[in-house]
């Protein structure tokens, strides 16, 4: 399984992204099946769909939450746990500039026993989670 993360998405659905030609290449390696499985979560897609929104426009950003829902991608929805868990994370690492969606993202991955993500984030990284792409 891989788990892909807020950029994944926007280098996937934003033409002009400085990261989609990055991302082009890692999701079509994972269409193939290198990767494994797709895993993201609803923050995830808030995240993303703001920021395509912000980036393209509204049609753009609901055919990418559209497209997600209607394809093969498993969506795990954050409940209270997860974001008790979260919050307990982010307290923790008060020395890293993690997101609150990172944190939740790292409570997914560990619970179901992720190790890559798909990410240009570096927080994974820092994390203890593989990177991919490796830029």
């Amino acid at each position: 399984m891989i788990f892909y993360d807020t950029g994944a998405w926007v280098g996937l659905s934003v033409a002009n992204d400085r990261n989609a030609p990055a991302a082009r290449k890692l999701h079509s390696e994972t269409s193939r099946g290198a990767h494994g499985s797709i895993v993201t979560s609803d923050f995830v897609l808030d995240e993303a769909a703001t920021l395509i929104r912000m980036s393209a426009d509204v049609e753009t950003a609901a055919r990418f939450l559209r497209g997600v829902m209607d394809g093969t991608a498993t969506l795990i929805w954050i409940d209270p746990e997860h974001f008790r868990n979260a919050l307990a994370l982010l307290e923790k690492h008060r020395d890293k500039r993690w997101s609150f969606t990172d944190c939740t993202s790292f409570v997914v991955m560990r619970e179901l026993g992720i190790d890559r993500a798909f990410s240009f984030d570096r927080n994974y990284e820092q994390a203890g989670f593989t990177r991919l792409p490796r830029t």
